[in-house]
């Protein structure tokens, strides 16, 4: 299984969210290989998956992929554009979503 875990401006925000799936896989038993540089985080587990962080542009096209997670606030044109056509991997594939949007902090007065 290979997943990517798509960022829109902040690495910092993906590595959380994919350092909390590395735990998950240490409370299942399962060990793995981490690499973290400034710009992306990689774990490759001993069960042969792997996981990675990369930017939403359209330079990450190309990559391919089981599952995608994708952080709240990328523009849709760019899920369906770029992320989409890259969660193809067989035998199955899926997308869901992770972090918080603007719009989730905005809230309304009224009188």
């Amino acid at each position: 299984m290979k997943a990517i875990v798509w960022y829109n401006n902040n690495v910092e925000t993906a590595k959380e969210f994919l350092k909390m799936q590395i735990y998950r896989y240490k409370l299942a038993r399962i060990e793995g290989r981490v690499v973290e540089s400034k710009n992306y985080l990689r774990f490759y587990a001993d069960n042969g998956d792997f996981w990675q962080t990369s930017p939403s542009r359209e330079s990450s096209r190309g990559h391919k992929c089981n599952i995608s997670y994708i952080e709240r606030g990328i523009p849709e044109e760019v899920i369906n554009c770029v992320i989409k056509p890259c969660t193809v991997a067989e035998p199955y594939n899926a997308i869901d979503y992770y972090g918080y949007s603007e719009e989730d902090f905005e809230c309304q007065i009224t009188e």
